[in-house]
């Protein structure tokens, strides 16, 4: 049986109240943001993408409990930071 101390569980629930919304054109086309999705994924347990700005904001609006990183990249950056 594996234990897991005190800091490793802390660190856990820590990691499960952040999301990351990418917001991203070609989030889905590039070899590069696959690669980076891949990264990401390796750090946090929840990464949601969308290459709409609309539906992005609709779901950024949704969560109540969690933190949110929103990596915005490209043109859409000008538009949803204002």
């Amino acid at each position: 049986m594996i234990e897991i101390s005190e800091d490793q569980s802390e660190a856990n629930k820590i990691l499960e109240t952040f999301i990351i919304v990418w917001l991203d054109a070609n989030v889905n086309k590039t070899k590069d943001n696959e690669e980076t999705y891949k990264a990401l994924r390796r750090s946090i347990n929840y990464l949601k993408t969308f290459d709409n700005m609309q539906e992005s904001e609709t779901y950024i609006q949704s969560i109540h409990r969690e933190k949110i990183i929103l990596i915005v990249s490209g043109g859409f950056g000008m538009e949803i930071v204002s």
